[in-house]
């Protein structure tokens, strides 16, 4: 004998209970994407402007050293300090 319930051509006709709807709609949600920053803009007040090209340059210098000697290791003493 032939069960209509179990066919599948019935199957997706048959009105499905709400547990069934919203579990397909969380699915298929995809969360988004987190917007990238813009890196930090640490010349706020544009005073890099003003400068002269020599110091400029010592300017540079002072950053790449806080960019390659402190940043790997400031926040191991910033630890410290707070405990």
């Amino acid at each position: 004998m032939f069960d209509a319930m179990e066919c599948d051509a019935c199957r997706s006709r048959r009105p499905r209970n709400e547990m069934e709807i919203e579990m397909a709609t969380a699915t298929a949600l995809k969360p988004p994407v987190p917007k990238q920053l813009p890196p930090p803009n640490s010349d706020f007040y544009q005073i890099e402007e003003t400068l002269s090209a020599d110091e400029r340059a010592i300017l540079k210098k002072v950053r790449d050293f806080m960019d390659t000697k402190v940043a790997p290791v400031i926040n191991k003493y910033w630890v410290e300090d707070a405990s």
